[in-house]
């Protein structure tokens, strides 16, 4: 069914003026209708650009229309797709109906979900300690490390901070646990004397 489903329609230009042949073509990659995974959705993509010339005008309209489709954050699995699309279809042969501010918004990013698409390695992250120090997520040989980011003014930091730490005192050593805390503040001081006051230990 999704192999065949392109012969009988003609994709010329001028069926891009025909509701009908959007409902027909959303249907094709719609996520309740059809299936969800990445590598399914990749099919579908280079499936209907057998079919039409990515350059022609009906091409470029759903080009535009599919990088919108694919660039969301509810569905990790689609940060491939988006991916895929934008460096095998935008990228070679750009988009007339996307202006020069929208693309680099999408170079932005494909760039940010290309760091985290599955498989990928993330680069260690370094901060500096309350004594001055370099702290480095590449120094931790555990099997977990928790990224914890917070602020010593943020009412619900300080009341969930001390909890992960008392958590972190009875099952850091059982669930081979590091926390990585990284504070969201440019008050030194304060973030200090929070860190003491909490007496935290990560």
């Amino acid at each position: 069914y999704t192999d065949r489903y392109f012969d009988s329609v003609p994709l010329c230009d001028p069926m891009l003026h025909f509701p009908l042949t959007h409902a027909y073509i959303a249907q094709f990659f719609n996520e309740n209708t059809t299936d969800k995974s990445a590598e399914t959705q990749i099919k579908k993509i280079d499936l209907f650009y057998r079919h039409c010339d990515v350059k022609s005008e009906i091409g470029q309209y759903y080009l535009k229309w599919l990088l919108k489709h694919y660039l969301t954050d509810f569905n990790p699995e689609w940060d491939v797709v988006f991916v895929y699309l934008y460096e095998n279809y935008f990228e070679p042969n750009g988009c007339c109906f996307i202006t020069e501010t929208n693309a680099r918004i999408l170079q932005k990013n494909v760039v940010r979900k290309k760091r985290v698409l599955n498989g990928s390695i993330i680069p260690f992250l370094q901060i500096t300690n309350k004594e001055g120090k370099t702290e480095s997520t590449e120094n931790m040989p555990h099997k977990y490390t928790l990224i914890w980011f917070w602020d010593p003014d943020c009412d619900d930091c300080l009341v969930e901070t001390p909890a992960l730490q008392s958590y972190y005192t009875e099952n850091a050593e059982k669930y081979d646990f590091e926390v990585f805390a990284v504070a969201l503040t440019e008050d030194v001081e304060r973030w200090k004397n929070t860190v003491d006051e909490m007496q935290l230990t990560w």
